[in-house]
């Protein structure tokens, strides 16, 4: 399969959107090109997400240009950003017209919305030094580590770029927002990344279907990628639905895609398990299945 594109896998960086409207105190765009300019930002351009579900004879530019910004690991970041502003943006527009039936927890002050746009940008700096572990795999100690890995990273970009970062205020909004559990913060934050591990399913799904017959190797990869998204996400963002309107939107703007994407699932997307693994992900899948269509 060729496909072909404009876009230079290792050169491009991601933009940011709106972000003349954000009137925010945070120099996001010159954060992330300063970033973007070091040899850690260069590893993460290089990188991509999902590989473990790319066929070997699919070269990672052509990954990113069937799926986009999300599976290449630097522009992830500016995805993870724009996707972030989308949720903060779609839940005050939301909240300003009916406040029922939604907790003070899903409601963000200026200075909550600044942090969560700030970790989206940067949450994932530690990756360059540790390496990408796929969502359902990584464990504290790895997390740890990924944290650990932004002091050096944080110390370049003060010595070799014209930004100079509070070291201190990033490390206490990376721990309320990104490594922390029970946080107002962490739990918004991981609504939007689940809603990204969505959005790279929902168009998996569909990509996976427009080319069976062209490439049946690709096609079982991308719908084992999606499978692999709606059992590890759909319940939780179920239950997400409940607190922040723009979960709630997110997902009944996308009912008929999700609905048809749990259809059409087969059990030799999970190919790569055997015995009881096989037996649990099949059994994890169908309760996803039952939950999705029972709330909706």
């Amino acid at each position: 399969m060729q496909l072909e594109t404009d876009i230079q896998f290792h050169t491009n960086i991601g933009t940011i959107a709106d972000i003349e409207q954000l009137n925010s105190p945070i120099p996001f765009k010159d954060i992330h090109e300063a970033f973007a300019s070091t040899k850690y930002g260069e590893i993460l351009a290089g990188n991509i997400r999902y590989e473990r579900f790319k066929p070997l004879h699919i070269s990672p530019q052509e990954w990113y240009t069937l799926l986009g910004d999300d599976v290449n690991n630097l522009t992830h970041l500016t995805y993870t950003f724009n996707l972030a502003h989308d949720f903060l943006t779609t839940n005050n527009d939301a909240l300003q017209q009916n406040t029922n039936g939604y907790l003070e927890k899903s409601i963000f002050n200026q200075d909550e919305e600044q942090k969560l746009l700030l970790s989206a940008l940067i949450h994932d700096w530690g990756e360059a030094v540790v390496g990408d572990i796929p969502f359902d795999i990584k464990t504290e100690e790895d997390e740890e580590l990924e944290f650990h890995a932004f002091d050096q990273i944080i110390h370049e970009i003060n010595e070799q770029t014209s930004i100079n970062l509070d070291s201190n205020f990033i490390k206490e909004t990376l721990l309320e927002v990104v490594f922390g559990m029970d946080s107002k913060l962490s739990k918004a934050f991981n609504a939007i990344e689940r809603l990204g591990y969505l959005t790279t399913g929902i168009k998996a799904w569909f990509k996976s279907t427009e080319i069976q017959e062209d490439d049946p190797i690709l096609s079982q990869n991308l719908e084992q990628l999606a499978n692999n998204v709606l059992l590890n996400q759909i319940p939780t963002l179920i239950e997400y639905a409940s607190i922040y309107p723009a979960v709630h939107k997110y997902l009944t703007s996308h009912e008929e895609s999700i609905s048809q994407a749990f259809l059409s699932s087969s059990a030799s997307s999970f190919k790569t398990f055997e015995g009881e693994a096989l037996l649990e992900k099949i059994n994890t899948f169908n309760k996803a299945r039952r939950d999705w269509f029972y709330w909706i």
